[in-house]
């Protein structure tokens, strides 16, 4: 408990010794900026392929040099200055890699707007940032509500002359401001610097021992800070950065077969989608032949999962896990973890590693005393990942940003991520979960806060709880709203108002709707009296569609093995069932397979009920 930590005894000297000697991370950090090392790759290998995608051409150094100067030239004419916060809006394609070194090169901060968020969501980080320009294409203008922006066609300046010499900036010059889930409903913005993105990206780089041979697949969406990690450990090391396109398969062997096909060596993904793809896999199934090393972060990895790799034949290939805030330049610990069952454990949990290089974790109580080994407390990190704070909220910053008791510099900084972790006797940290109500859900960080404030401001509902259900054979969020003497809103009509404000992996999975929410004796929610989801879901679950065809019966047949589910119809919507995007992948990885058809990952986001989905399949 809290109050145990707090009462532990002072730890020895000998132990306080230990804890130095496992911190001590410091290394002469690179005086280059990611940018510039990638433009050292072009100088030296001007005509290796650096970006492949399969719908597009492929992009050489060279071209990707020149692309990335002409948009940092064509930002300077449009009065970019160094600091100046940039959006990118792009799909994922060659473009949007040139964009993003660009900004760099115009000296700005890049601010990734992914076009997959909703619209809603993104007139609210541009409004938040007041961000100056955004770098778009023509024809998605109109999707993007940027008060004050200047909006450029991305496709325009990557063919403009690059008539200004590129800025370099410096190291202690902000990179980049992603945005995470926030606890007021509002998302907030963290900001990171030059210094500490180098440090990260030569450090994995290193780890993963990229050469020129490499083949790296990008998956992950631009909002999400692992895509940077992806992108920029690949192209430092003058390797080819394969982006993945809403037709790639990423579950079970049609991923493998993929992998396969496109020469792939070396994958970095979220631990939810690593999960699904090993899951679905049966001992029957090749793992890729040129698959070398596998790194996976942004959520615990389950110890069941990875013993289920190993027993398929994973021993040749390297793995990785990985842990750190978007606040602390992507990545703070990391390990490589053995490769034999044998020293693989089934009851104990996977370590997600010791600090990166230039690096120091500390695990502390609430007085901000270290605790000793095997004991929890909360992870803060150190060093020179740690990000300048959060966009336009000083407040926030001084309470997550606090000062570095235990470094000898008095300005030096330390993040207090909020996780619960303990120190084992080798120095590697173990991951207990949150210390307050954040979830992780996908490989995404989700304040329960923000999707209940989302709720709350729809007209038909008063109050709104959320909670993560962990229960059934996938976690979910279950929202339970309360709607007092007004009719009870349908979860029908909840879920397709939150999708036009809220990202994919935030929407609930079930809905319970209550007159009032359960309340303790002090007032406050009593969140373990709410009653079960399942209790409640059923009952507004249509059971009486009739199948039709039999591709329509073929259909319930897969929709009922991916949801796990038997009580639907061939006019629910998967998303109102419960699905969400990685559900959505492997949904559409078995049709395809059970139809021996090619349908893109889109088509379930505009066909989404089994009656649909049978006429796109007819067609």
């Amino acid at each position: 408990t809290a109050q145990g930590i707090d009462m532990m005894p002072m730890l020895t000297s000998a132990e306080l010794e230990q804890f130095d000697r496992w911190n001590a991370t410091a290394a002469p950090l690179d005086d280059a900026t990611v940018s510039a090392l990638i433009a050292a790759q072009a100088r030296r290998r001007p005509d290796a392929i650096a970006v492949e995608q399969a719908d597009r051409a492929s992009l050489p150094y060279a071209r990707l040099d020149a692309q990335a100067n002409a948009i940092a030239a064509r930002l300077q004419a449009a009065g970019v200055t160094r600091g100046d916060l940039v959006g990118l809006h792009v799909e994922r394609s060659p473009a949007l890699i040139a964009g993003l070194l660009g900004i760099w090169r115009a000296g700005a901060v890049l601010l990734p707007l992914d076009p997959a968020q909703p619209v809603s969501r993104l007139a609210t980080i541009c409004a938040d940032s007041q961000v100056r320009v955004v770098l778009t294409h023509d024809a998605w203008r109109e999707r993007l509500t940027a008060p004050g922006a200047i909006l450029l066609d991305i496709d325009e300046a990557a063919c403009a002359a690059a008539s200004a010499p590129p800025i370099e900036p410096s190291l202690l010059d902000r990179a980049y401001v992603i945005y995470t889930s926030g606890t007021t409903g509002q998302p907030k913005g963290a900001v990171n610097t030059h210094r500490g993105l180098t440090n990260e990206i030569t450090h994995i780089a290193s780890m993963i021992d990229l050469h020129p041979e490499d083949r790296v697949l990008q998956v992950c969406a631009i909002g999400f800070d692992g895509a940077l990690e992806e992108i920029l450990t690949t192209l430092i090391r003058g390797a080819t950065l394969v982006l993945r396109t809403d037709a790639t398969p990423l579950t079970g062997s049609a991923f493998s077969a993929f992998l396969d096909a496109q020469r792939i060596t070396v994958i970095n993904v979220p631990t939810a989608l690593w999960h699904a793809w090993v899951s679905e896999l049966d001992d029957r199934d090749a793992l890729p032949s040129r698959l070398r090393a596998v790194v996976v972060g942004g959520e615990k990895a389950s110890t069941r999962v990875f013993r289920r790799w190993l027993s398929l034949g994973a021993q040749q290939i390297r793995w990785f896990n990985t842990y750190g805030p978007t606040e602390t330049s992507i990545v703070a610990t990391a390990c490589e973890a053995p490769r034999t069952l044998d020293e693989i454990a089934a009851d104990r949990d996977l370590p997600i590693g010791r600090p990166i290089v230039n690096t120091r974790i500390h695990i502390v109580n609430q007085q901000m005393q270290p605790v000793p080994v095997g004991v929890a407390g909360e992870l803060c990190i150190a060093g020179v990942g740690v990000g300048e704070g959060y966009l336009n909220d000083p407040q926030l910053t001084a309470a997550r940003f606090v000062p570095d008791p235990f470094a000898s510099d008095s300005k030096a900084r330390m993040y207090r991520t909020g996780d619960r972790a303990r120190r084992r006797g080798d120095g590697a940290i173990e991951f207990l979960g949150r210390m307050d109500g954040q979830v992780k859900l996908r490989g995404f960080r989700v304040e329960p806060g923000d999707v209940e404030a989302a709720i709350s401001h729809l007209a038909d509902v008063d109050q709104a709880a959320v909670i993560l259900d962990e229960t059934g054979p996938e976690r979910r969020l279950v929202a339970y709203i309360a709607h007092g003497n007004k009719p009870a809103p349908t979860a029908a009509s909840i879920h397709e108002r939150l999708r036009a404000a809220l990202p994919a992996y935030m929407l609930p999975g079930a809905y319970v709707m209550l007159e009032t929410l359960p309340l303790t004796t002090n007032g406050k929610l009593d969140r373990r009296a709410l009653p079960a989801a399942d209790q409640q879901t059923a009952s507004h679950l249509d059971t009486s569609g009739e199948r039709g065809d039999e591709i329509e019966r073929r259909l319930f047949d897969v929709w009922r093995e991916v949801l796990k589910a038997e009580h639907f119809s061939v006019r629910d919507s998967f998303f109102d069932l419960g699905g969400h995007s990685l559900l959505a992948v492997r949904l559409v990885g078995r049709i395809n397979e059970a139809f021996g058809a090619q349908l893109p990952l889109g088509a379930l986001f505009d066909h989404d009920t089994i009656v649909d989905l049978a006429t796109l399949l007819r067609r």
